[in-house]
């Protein structure tokens, strides 16, 4: 590619292929390490009327 679409392909390419990179790092590390801290305690998370319409939703979705 030469001239302007050479300008607006190549940042846009390098654009999604780092968010792409970026993306495969969080969810491969950050993502697991989160959930193993956020349901580590999960009977302490069983008091919250929230967290167990969540649940139960979750449950009733995996069920489907």
């Amino acid at each position: 590619m030469t001239g302007a679409a050479k300008a607006l392909f190549v940042p846009l390419a390098l654009a999604v292929g780092f968010s792409m990179i970026g993306s495969y790092l969080l969810s491969s590390t950050l993502v697991p390490i989160l959930s193993v801290w956020l349901l580590r305690n999960h009977e302490h998370f069983g008091d919250s009327a929230f967290f167990s319409k969540v649940q139960k939703r979750y449950r009733g979705s995996l069920s489907k």
